[in-house]
């Protein structure tokens, strides 16, 4: 559009007869704008284009590496462990967790010994859990640490699991601390 202008502007005074030199300076500046203006849109243009195929040819590359992930040589490609652990149990027809279904009971001990615990539960019922060296017993905080044995008469929630041969085994035995007698008060 400049371009078409200067040209009509150059043929305008060329058709003058003795036009002045001050006229051919302007005309000239005219003309080296646009040449400037053409060559910084040309070297922009360039410059975008090649950003953009650098970046398209980096994006297909990558995406043709994750496509391309293969196995290594001499592996065989199998499942995650408890995908395999999970296939060898329903083989030998384990369903469900093979460590046993979780259970939970509060109530107060009635029974306890190195090897199992008896609590009776709010209906009355009792249930006796089997305790191992892995039973975690936690205490509340602030407890005396003459306090950190289990006795009859102490109010416990018993983290337990049934396992396939219906079997009690406690994993964790919280000790709930007794109500201040202001709670007492409050719960009568």
């Amino acid at each position: 559009m400049i371009k078409n202008m200067v040209n009509d502007i150059e043929r305008c005074f060329s058709s003058l007869d003795g036009y002045n030199e001050d006229v051919k300076k302007i005309i000239g500046i005219a003309q080296l704008e646009v040449h400037m203006k053409i060559k910084r849109f040309l070297i922009v243009f360039t410059f975008i284009t090649a950003l953009f195929l650098v970046v398209s040819t980096l994006n297909i590359s990558s995406a043709s590496a994750i496509v391309a992930k293969k196995t290594p040589n001499g592996l065989q490609k199998t499942p995650g462990a408890m995908a395999t652990q999970n296939a060898i149990n329903h083989a030998a027809g384990i369903y469900g967790n093979p460590h046993g279904k979780p259970v939970n009971y509060q109530g107060i001990i009635t029974t306890i010994d190195d090897v199992s615990i008896t609590i009776t539960l709010k209906d009355q019922s009792s249930v006796t859990v089997t305790i191992t060296p892995e039973t975690i017993i936690r205490f509340p905080r602030g407890q005396a640490s003459e306090d950190q044995l289990l006795t009859p008469g102490m109010t416990v929630m018993v983290h337990a699991i049934l396992g396939q041969d219906d079997l009690l085994t406690a994993r964790r035995i919280n000790l709930i601390p007794k109500a201040s007698p202001l709670q007492q008060e409050l719960d009568d």
